[in-house]
């Protein structure tokens, strides 16, 4: 793919997985969406996230905080190495 200026690039989609999902369904659904993604032409990187909670929905309630200083540093400081 190129930019507007003809120049080479790449495309990176984030992918945060819903709560109680096992390894084994993290990795079917990344594969089913990068592959969906790449039948229609995407040619970027597909990322899978995963937050832990070891299966506690209320374990989320104390990581809010975290979550969104997360959120932050990778929009702020992930994307400079792109």
């Amino acid at each position: 793919m190129r930019n507007d200026k003809g120049e080479q690039r790449g495309d990176l989609l984030f992918s945060v997985h819903g709560y109680n999902m096992s390894e084994s369904e993290v990795i079917e659904r990344h594969r089913l969406l990068a592959n969906g993604l790449n039948d229609v032409g995407f040619k970027g990187l597909v990322v899978s996230f995963d937050w832990p909670s070891d299966d506690k929905a209320l374990a989320y309630l104390s990581d809010r905080h975290k979550a969104k200083l997360t959120a932050m540093r990778l929009i702020l400081r992930g994307w400079r190495i792109f």
